[in-house]
C-alpha cells in the first residue's frame, strides 16, 4: 500500500511540473475584430434656396467582422471633397444608436446631411473612415464619387378642413418615401411655415425605374394623420405644385387579412380584407406580404370597401401579412394586425 504522505507529495510535485510546462498568463488585452466599412449609398443634390444648399444621402455597411471597443464609443467619420479639391469642405460624424461600442456585421449607418451657403460643385467625393478610427483591412471600397444634380422642387400649401372651412396648418412634416413600402428612412424632412406653405427639395433621380412615381408623406405632428401623394415628373420637369388638405376624421384600420395559414412554396393564395368607414367609400388597399414585398394600391368601392389579392411565397417558413388603407385624398390608415402563413 502506497504511503498517504508520499502520494500527496507526488501529486504536489506533478502540479508544480504541470504549471511550469503550461504557464498561466493573464491576458488583459482587448482583441478588436477587423471591420470592413463599405459606402453602399451615396447621393448628392443641390438647391439654390438658402443661398445654396447641398444635400447628402449616405449609407455605410460593415461587411467584415463585428467590431467592438469596450473602452470608448466608435464614431463613423466621412470626409467630403468638392470636384478635384484636396482639402475636404465638410465632415460627417455619426455614432450607432443600437450599440455605441459595437458595429455588428451587416449593420448599416446612414442618413441625410445638409450643408448651407455653398456654391454648386460638379462632383462630391466621400471618404469613409478617413482617419482609420475603426480598424479595417480593406479600404478599397471606402471612397465613392457622385455627380451633383439640381433638386426637384415641390411646393404648395397644407390646410386642415374644419367643418366647411379650410385653415392653414403649421405642424406638418413632409418627407419623400418609397413608393412601395412608404418607408421614409434616410430621407430628409421639410416642414410647413406659419401660413401652411412648404418647399421640398428632392433628389432628382428615380430609385429604380423612370416610370416609378415619386411619393411624399405629409405627416400631421399633432394628430399623427398621414397623407401620401404620388406623382410622376416629365423628363425635363424640375418644379411642381402639390396642395394637401387634411380631413377632420381619421381613416379606420383595415380588418386583419383573412386567408390561408398553411401553404406550399410558389403556390398562389388569396387574402381578403375590408375597412368599416361610413364617411368615405373610395378606398384603396396595400398588402405587405413579407418584410420587403408589397402589393400595389388595389382599388375598391362600396358601402363597406372590400378587396382581395393573391400572392405566392418562394421561401419556406413563417410570413406575416398586413394591410393598409388609403382614401381618395391620400389619407392612410394604420397597418392592420398581422395574419401569418407557414410555407412548407
Amino acid at each position: 500500500m502506497i504511503n498517504k504522505k508520499l502520494l500527496i507529495t507526488i501529486s504536489f510535485l506533478f502540479i508544480i511540473l504541470l504549471f511550469q510546462t503550461y504557464p498561466i498568463v493573464a491576458d488583459n488585452s482587448k482583441q478588436m475584430d477587423i471591420a470592413d466599412l463599405e459606402l453602399i449609398t451615396f447621393e448628392s443634390w443641390w438647391s439654390h434656396l438658402n443661398n445654396g444648399t447641398i444635400y447628402i444621402r449616405f449609407l455605410v455597411i460593415n461587411s467584415g467582422q463585428t467590431y467592438h471597443n469596450s473602452i470608448e464609443p466608435f464614431v463613423l467619420n466621412i470626409s467630403l471633397k468638392k470636384d478635384s479639391d484636396e482639402i475636404p469642405f465638410s465632415y460627417i460624424n455619426q455614432q450607432s444608436f443600437i450599440d455605441p461600442f459595437t458595429w455588428f456585421v451587416g449593420e448599416t449607418l446612414g442618413g441625410c446631411y445638409q450643408i448651407f451657403n455653398i456654391s454648386k460643385p460638379n462632383t462630391i467625393t466621400a471618404d469613409v473612415n478617413f482617419n482609420q478610427a475603426i480598424p479595417e483591412n480593406n479600404i478599397s471600397n471606402n471612397q465613392k464619387t457622385t455627380n451633383v444634380s439640381n433638386s426637384i422642387i415641390i411646393y404648395g400649401q397644407v390646410t386642415k378642413r374644419i367643418n366647411s372651412s379650410k385653415i392653414p396648418t403649421t405642424s406638418i412634416t413632409i418627407r419623400r418615401c418609397n413608393a412601395s413600402s412608404l418607408q421614409s428612412s434616410l430621407y430628409i424632412s421639410f416642414s410647413t411655415n406659419e401660413d401652411g406653405h412648404y418647399i421640398a427639395c428632392l433628389y432628382p433621380n428615380q430609385l429604380s425605374n423612370i416610370n416609378d412615381p415619386y411619393s411624399l408623406l405629409f405627416i400631421d405632428d399633432t394628430s399623427s394623420k398621414t397623407i401620401v401623394k404620388e406623382f410622376i415628373l416629365n423628363t425635363n420637369q424640375q418644379v411642381t405644385s402639390i396642395n394637401v388638405t387634411f380631413p377632420e376624421f381619421q381613416l379606420n384600420t383595415p380588418v386583419k387579412p383573412i386567408g390561408r395559414v398553411l401553404g406550399f412554396q410558389n403556390n398562389l393564395y388569396t387574402y381578403r380584407t375590408l375597412v368599416f368607414n361610413n364617411k368615405i367609400n373610395a378606398i384603396s388597399f396595400k398588402f405587405q406580404w413579407d418584410q420587403n414585398s408589397y402589393s400595389p394600391w388595389l382599388n375598391s368601392s362600396g358601402f363597406i370597401p372590400f378587396v382581395k389579392s393573391r400572392h405566392a411565397w418562394d421561401t419556406k417558413g413563417l410570413h406575416a401579412i398586413k394591410v393598409l388603407a388609403k382614401n381618395k385624398d391620400g389619407l392612410i390608415s394604420s397597418w392592420s394586425k398581422p395574419s401569418t402563413i407557414f410555407i412548407m
